[in-house]
């Protein structure tokens, strides 16, 4: 008789996976949305002094929405690859974002985040939310969820 090694049946994808799959599903949405914007915006932002062409944050905007979405929907189709690819899509977000607040693309929008108490928290923020991302799909429970289903 096979025990069970967590508490749901096998198969079933515990709510930390459906939570992070969800997570990285909605930033692709809202970076879907922040192209549509800067898009539409983009003669306001160039009037406003945006040092990097809103028309190039737009198209990574795209990018990132697709890769994203695309991230989220191989934690759903239980992909074994997911467990590292979410990572390190993630890790690479947070660091397009370092990249565009240290220049400044937007002034206006940055301004709390560029101030050292900003960047200390949005760094211990994003930190946070990578290990816990990395822990949920690392774990006993979703290893589990991960193995190819016959």
């Amino acid at each position: 008789m096979a025990e069970a090694s967590h508490n749901s049946r096998p198969g079933e994808r515990p709510l930390s996976v459906t939570l992070v799959a969800l997570g990285v599903f909605l930033l692709g949405i809202v970076n879907g949305w922040r192209a549509i914007v800067i898009f539409r915006q983009r003669g306001l932002l160039l009037d406003l002094g945006a040092t990097l062409d809103p028309a190039l944050i737009a198209a990574a905007a795209v990018v990132w929405s697709l890769l994203l979405i695309g991230a989220a929907m191989t934690i759903y189709r239980r992909w074994p690859a997911s467990r590292w690819i979410t990572p390190i899509l993630l890790a690479l977000y947070i660091l397009y974002g370092r990249f565009l607040a240290a220049f400044k693309s937007v002034s206006f929008i940055n301004e709390v985040s560029n101030s050292s108490v900003g960047l200390i928290g949005t760094t211990l923020f994003s930190l946070t939310i990578f290990i816990f991302v990395v822990w949920v799909l690392n774990r006993k429970a979703a290893r589990d969820y991960f193995v190819a289903v016959e």
